[in-house]
Order: structure tokens, then C-alpha cells, then sequence
């Protein structure tokens, strides 16, 4: 223990009167950041658009995409760039626009924090 990259704190003689000694650590986690859920979810529609209002349990980013058939993954859902971050009261907009007439769609929304992901479930 000598080299110029160790430390001892206690000098040779305190540490000689102890033959085995117990090391006890402890290291906690906790989620800083909590995923927003749905609260409700209200929408608007035309000829070619829907309006998407999302009440949220906190501050989060909802991401939406229109869909003929369910997408594979979220993936799909984000790759439509149609997005809307809550205001002050945890509401989020979200509009997507040209959608065919005559069309039926199923609307797939999640919403997300700091990379974290909870998807619409009805």
C-alpha cells in the first residue's frame, strides 16, 4: 500500500487489532422522472383531420399517428412527426392533418418524458 495511487487512513497498528471485519453498503434507486398518464381524451374530426386533446397526469410530449390497420410497434406512430407538448395545464394538442375522405382510421397516441413511454390504452 505504498505506491503513489493508494490510501491508507489509518495507520498499520489500528488496522492490526482487527482480524476480519464486515463492509455493509447501501445504494438506493428511485425514478426521477415519472411517466405522464392519461387522464382523458377528447378528439375532434373533419372531412380530413382530427384534433387530439390530451389531459395528462403531468408535463409530457403525446405523440399520435392514423392508422388503416394497427402499427407493428411505436415506431410507426413516430415516424408521422404528429406531436404536441402539454401546457401549464397538462393539456396536450395534437392535430393530424390529410386523412382521406370515406376512410376508417384507428388512432394510436402515447405520451413521453425524457425517453420514457406509456402508451394509450383503451
Amino acid at each position: 500500500l505504498h505506491s503513489p495511487l493508494s490510501f491508507l487512513p489509518c495507520p498499520h497498528s489500528a488496522l492490526e487489532s482487527f482480524s476480519t471485519g464486515i463492509r455493509l453498503v447501501s445504494i438506493s434507486f428511485a425514478n426521477r422522472f415519472i411517466v405522464p398518464k392519461f387522464i382523458s381524451i377528447d378528439y375532434e374530426a373533419s372531412n380530413t383531420s382530427i384534433e387530439i386533446s390530451a389531459t395528462l397526469s403531468s408535463t409530457g410530449t403525446v405523440q399520435c399517428g392514423a392508422f388503416i390497420s394497427l402499427p407493428a410497434n411505436l415506431n410507426e406512430v413516430s415516424r408521422q412527426h404528429f406531436s404536441g407538448i402539454s401546457n401549464s395545464k397538462n393539456i396536450s394538442v395534437v392535430r393530424i392533418n390529410n386523412l382521406q375522405q370515406m376512410t376508417v382510421y384507428t388512432i394510436v397516441c402515447y405520451v413521453s418524458k425524457m425517453g420514457l413511454i406509456t402508451p394509450f390504452l383503451d
